[in-house]
């Protein structure tokens, strides 16, 4: 009988910057064959962090994920594989996976310092900080980032004819939170624990992405009309692209870095795959906690952005500063109780 379990990529891309990066899932399976029962003690980290995630069209978490270290290692019968769609696709320095499987594996350097590889060659170190929840609300916490959404919504003419907001609310399901979320009061115990991201430290991040990013015209062409169009919008914005390129396993790739005056926004990348153009997305990069609040903070008081813009700044901010990553079985236990999911 085979126990599943899953490795997620816990970019901070999708709480830390306005352009959410992609990144992977996986599962683990069991196998007398895992290298690790061979390896020595790694850390004194015996203990199990939870995960919550969704689908990408639910309107609540509807998943949750266990990842368990035994002095430090993934335990000596779990093997941990990203798993890769038939229509997506990951590309690293040492290859493209496409419908198949990848080795995926974790490591607990420290109860706040995780490493983790979604394929070979390509990993991270998560650092984390560890919170206290004894008393918090279990319903500001995990939907922290989208309690501004709701609050906005109790003027029906903040998003009237505004389709980004009204589709955020559809997605996130604004009668639920009305009839039900809204009055649940349920708090943390006094035992219960999360941690944040600090930081991540990237050794080597990849590249993501579908069929749905497949262009008509090749490489080189689409590589031309692309980078013309974007310098031009740039100049108009007073934005700064910063430019790469390279080739792995045999495929060649640009890279467009996008930053403003205050800092980093996002990374495009143009792939050479099959005789056509794809656009991608940089899985990891490495990022601050406190430089990513800093400059989302700093481009709030800018006022330069549009209404909407101010909207999606604060609510990263509400996420950096209220959301959690892991939780132990105590807050994670609590969760499932308190009925929000």
């Amino acid at each position: 009988m085979k126990k599943i379990n899953t490795l997620l990529s816990l970019s901070l891309l999708s709480t830390l910057l306005i352009a959410c990066g992609g990144g992977g899932g996986g599962s683990s399976s069991s196998s007398s064959n895992n290298t690790q029962e061979n390896e020595q003690k790694y850390s004194n980290v015996n203990a199990s962090y939870y995960v919550l995630s969704r689908q990408s069209n639910d309107t609540s978490y509807t998943m949750s994920h266990e990842i368990t270290y035994v002095n430090g290692l993934q335990p000596a019968n779990v093997n941990y594989h990203t798993v890769v769609p038939e229509n997506e696709f990951i590309l690293s320095p040492e290859g493209l996976y496409t419908d198949t499987w990848a080795e995926a594996s974790t490591k607990a350097k420290t109860e706040t310092q995780l490493i983790f590889s979604q394929v070979s060659g390509a990993s991270y170190t998560q650092n984390l900080k560890k919170v206290n929840l004894s008393g918090s609300s279990i319903l500001e916490t995990v939907y922290a980032g989208y309690i501004p959404f709701y609050e906005i919504a109790e003027s029906e003419a903040a998003i009237d004819g505004n389709e980004w907001l009204l589709d955020v609310f559809n997605r996130f399901g604004y009668e639920a939170w009305q009839t039900h979320y809204s009055s649940n009061l349920a708090t943390f115990p006094s035992d219960a624990i999360c941690y944040q991201t600090n930081s991540i430290d990237t050794a080597q991040d990849y590249f993501t992405f579908t069929s749905d990013d497949r262009k008509e015209s090749s490489y080189s062409n689409y590589l031309a009309d692309y980078s013309e169009r974007l310098l031009a919008a740039a100049e108009t914005l007073e934005h700064t692209i910063t430019q790469s390129n390279g080739s792995w396993a045999g495929y060649k790739w640009t890279r467009f870095d996008e930053s403003d005056q205050f800092g980093y926004i996002t990374s495009v990348v143009v792939i050479d795959y099959q005789g056509h153009a794809y656009t991608a997305k940089v899985s990891l990069q490495s990022q601050d906690r406190e430089e990513a609040l800093d400059v989302l903070q700093a481009r709030l008081a800018s006022g330069k952005l549009s209404s909407i813009e101010e909207i999606k700044v604060a609510v990263r901010i509400r996420q950096i500063l209220d959301g959690c990553d892991f939780y132990n079985k105590s807050a994670f236990d609590a969760i499932k109780s308190s009925g929000i999911l």
